[in-house]
């Protein structure tokens, strides 16, 4: 390994980071009493044999071979073709127009200049005046994607732990990171600035001193700095998953669950908060230090919560811990943060909670009749009401998915105006199917749906999404069509 350029130091080092063994390498009384992990034993051994090699050969130094950070940059800027090449002997039918696919998020910039909408493949990145596309992103499978603060850059991650920012003036990748979480990341988060991650990962405990078989587990806690690679926080025992079968449901999780804890981060950037069960936590980011919710917000618990200009949190508090149905509505608390001092109650279905760009407005939903809903928490009313639930909103710029596809943009309550986005693939489908004679197809996605006649290729009908169809004769377009559960759309099948 030595010959080949590698440090010798790094053999037992990255051991001992990747078995999460933090050093240990076992001593007499453990040796003795069985506690030894065989992994630290090889760290052991691992560290004599490289103190055994002679100085010359122990000395030497990693060195960067010359050609080889344009070979991982240009691995970096290689993109994947979703695209399936035609069978062979095949006629390709041109769809006019193609469907646009069901966007998973819209997002506005803090400053209401630029507009982000994100598909399950692409990002698309949008100017607002005028309203353009500046430049569209690979991404596919990645996380809910955002501006950074200052509006400058995008910023997203991969579940794999891969993290790239695009600064918006360039249009290029500014920075990209693999990060290592050798301990797995059930549940993780970021920060509005792309800067800080937060990482829900299993600890089983201290496993240099735990006897074989002990199989106890806490959930563990880490924000990291992106930048420096900086532990900022920790906590190996942040809360135990499982408080047993009598526990209020708040309470009770298994270890291996995606969700681990309820997160919020403020619209600025500067506040993290998570609550698992009933354990709770704030950290001030500025300050690199926790706070301690006060008042109203000492008895936190894992539940909807959302913040409201930064300095603002809406949170459930109703107290009961009950269940709820569709029906029920469960009582929620406006507070200042961290201090905790009331600032209203309210009511709210069982419905979902988000935080808006900027501005003292929530976004929740879905209503009666539209999935996506502006709710005021200081006064407990809701607001405008969208058809589709990609929305989001800037003081009073409005961003939305347009019903037919692309993106709507405009002042809450006045004349919106709406863009095409590139056709993409269509990843994924909730129904598809073909008539009888070959001559019509029908296929939907969760946001909408539409046939086209093939012999011309000219789409016939947009209709709202569907998740079964069926297309009875040739020349008539009826169908068995039973509409989306969540989303309302353009309207029925013709």
């Amino acid at each position: 390994m030595v010959k080949a350029g590698y440090d010798p130091q790094a053999f037992a080092a990255i051991l001992d980071r990747a078995s999460l063994n933090e050093g240990f390498a076992g001593n007499v009384l453990t040796d003795a009493l069985d506690m030894t992990r065989a992994v630290s034993l090889r760290i052991r051994l691992a560290a004599k044999m490289i103190r055994s090699l002679p100085p010359d050969c122990r000395s030497g130094q990693p060195q960067e071979r010359p050609g080889f950070k344009a070979f991982q940059d240009f691995l970096i800027r290689q993109t994947v073709n979703p695209l399936v090449a035609p069978t062979p002997g095949l006629r390709a039918i041109k769809l006019d127009p193609p469907m646009s696919p069901a966007l998973e998020n819209v997002r506005l910039s803090p400053d209401a200049k630029l507009l982000l909408a994100q598909d399950e493949l692409q990002i698309h990145v949008l100017s607002r005046t005028p309203l353009k596309l500046l430049f569209s992103i690979d991404a596919p499978g990645a996380q809910m994607a955002r501006f950074t603060p200052d509006s400058a850059d995008v910023a997203f991650y991969y579940s794999g732990l891969c993290f790239e920012d695009w600064n918006v003036a360039t249009r290029k990748r500014a920075s990209v990171l693999d990060f290592a979480d050798y301990a797995d990341c059930l549940q993780a988060s970021l920060s509005p600035d792309g800067r800080t991650f937060a990482c829900f990962s299993r600890n089983y405990g201290d496993t240099r001193f735990t006897l074989r078989g002990s199989n106890r587990s806490y959930g563990w806690l880490k924000l990291s700095d992106l930048r420096t690679g900086k532990m900022l926080y920790e906590n190996t025992n942040f809360y135990l998953p499982n408080f047993g079968p009598q526990a209020p449901s708040v309470a009770r999780r298994a270890i291996d669950e995606p969700r681990q804890a309820s997160v919020a981060w403020s619209q600025d950037g500067r506040y993290f908060l998570a609550a698992s069960g009933t354990a709770a936590l704030g950290f001030d980011l500025k300050e690199s230090k926790t706070v301690a919710p006060g008042n109203s917000l000492a008895h936190l618990y894992e539940s909807r919560m959302a913040f409201v200009d930064s300095d603002n949190l809406a949170f459930e508090c109703d107290w009961g811990f009950k269940e709820g149905g569709p029906r029920d509505t469960f009582k929620m608390c406006y507070s200042s943060f961290p201090s905790g001092f009331s600032l209203n109650t309210f009511t709210m279905g069982r419905t979902w909670m988000a935080s808006v760009t900027r501005g003292s407005r929530l976004l929740t939903g879905p209503t009666a009749d539209a999935a996506a809903a502006l709710f005021d928490s200081a006064t407990g009313t809701a607001g405008p009401s969208f058809k589709l639930e990609p929305v989001h909103l800037s003081g009073n710029i409005l961003a939305e998915e347009a019903e037919r596809g692309g993106v709507s943009t405009g002042p809450l309550g006045g004349r919106l105006e709406t863009i095409t986005l590139p056709a993409t693939p269509l990843p994924s489908l909730e129904a598809g199917a073909f008539s009888a004679d070959g001559r019509f197809l029908a296929i939907s996605d969760r946001a909408r749906g539409a046939v086209w006649e093939l012999s011309t290729g000219k789409q016939v009908s947009l209709t709202g999404p569907f998740s079964q169809c069926a297309v009875r004769w040739a020349g008539q377009i009826a169908g068995t069509c039973r509409q989306s559960r969540t989303q309302a759309g353009p309207g029925p099948v013709d």
